[in-house]
């Protein structure tokens, strides 16, 4: 498959950029992006289009284009 290019804005609205094999989970962006900013994985929310993603799913699964943008957020415990 091809690599694709994704932005995961924080709360702050800062971007940040990964690449990735479009039928990677993304897993690997959720634990990149964590590490980057220093949080823990487990307290962060990701959404694509308002919907929570699960690490599994994949960009191609979701139809995902380069430069598409996932939000994180900071969970209060759920």
């Amino acid at each position: 498959m091809a690599e694709i290019r994704l932005r995961v804005r924080d709360a702050g609205g800062e971007d940040s950029t990964f690449h990735l094999d479009t039928a990677d989970p993304l897993q690997e962006v959720m634990h990149a992006f964590a590490e980057r900013t220093d949080q823990p994985q487990g307290v962060l929310r990701f959404t694509y289009r308002g919907d929570r993603l699960l690490s599994t799913s994949t960009p191609h699964e979701l139809g995902m284009q380069d430069d598409d943008l996932i939000e994180a957020a900071t969970t209060s415990g759920e």
